[in-house]
């Protein structure tokens, strides 16, 4: 059984399609890449998927269950969580405080959430600014802590929107790794959405090629990166 399944996803902005009869799964462990130009409507797969927006019509599943149009607290309960291409977090708080903020609907006391906490930092490499205020640090490095925040509540999914932008070409390769890491070490899965293709070619397991809220293509990396149609899609042409 899929860990996530979108099943015929349509949503409808003023009579128009931003996303149609879009269909794929996740399996438990993946990493799956979903992919497009831009107005190709993966923030609106996103949002959908996450709660953000209200399916037209469609299906999704996560674990098991129907969450069709549950909201982002419902979905976080259940261990699915998402970032977002721009960074929501507290400026004036310290690194510490913002992840400390993904355990407030968590169950844990406090000495598990500092332990938790820890972990986290220690793991993403961030445990040397973690009293450091957000707003002073790098760009990447508020991207990471992004992540971070998200990790705290614990997900078996993570929903990840361009995570790697802004970012140098150092600080994608760190954050490449890892992404991996977490995937194989601490068993998260994780859909990527994604405009660095070498990136999403070197995490991926598969990848989902949306153009124009429609589904085009889907397979490993090599298959989507021969398909002709998805030449077409980015490139306008043969």
């Amino acid at each position: 059984m899929p860990l996530l399944k979108a099943e015929k996803v349509t949503r409808i902005f003023g009579g128009i399609a931003a996303v149609n009869d879009v269909s794929f799964h996740v399996n438990s462990g993946d990493i799956l890449g979903l992919i497009g130009p831009n107005g190709a409507g993966k923030s609106t797969t996103f949002n959908l998927i996450s709660g953000f927006y209200n399916l037209s019509s469609g299906k999704i599943y996560f674990n098991g269950e129907n969450v069709t149009n549950k909201n982002p607290e419902y979905l976080n309960k259940r261990q699915m969580v998402r970032t977002f291409q721009h960074n929501v977090l507290f400026d004036e708080m310290t690194v510490y405080e913002n992840v400390y903020m993904g355990t407030v609907l968590k169950k844990m006391s406090e000495i598990e959430k500092g332990t938790l906490i820890e972990e986290i930092l220690t793991f993403l490499n961030l445990i040397h600014v973690k009293d450091e205020l957000t707003k002073n640090l790098p760009h990447g490095t508020q991207r990471m802590l992004g992540i971070a925040v998200a990790l705290a509540t614990k997900p078996k999914l993570l929903l990840l929107d361009e995570p790697l932008t802004g970012m140098n070409i150092v600080e994608i390769k760190e954050a490449v790794e890892v992404l991996k890491k977490l995937n194989t070490e601490k068993n998260i899965t994780i859909v990527i959405v994604e405009h660095n293709m070498k990136a999403v070619m070197e995490l991926c397991d598969r990848i989902v090629v949306l153009s124009y809220g429609e589904k085009i293509a889907e397979g490993t990396p090599e298959e989507v990166r021969q398909n002709a149609e998805v030449v077409r899609a980015y490139l306008g042409g043969s």
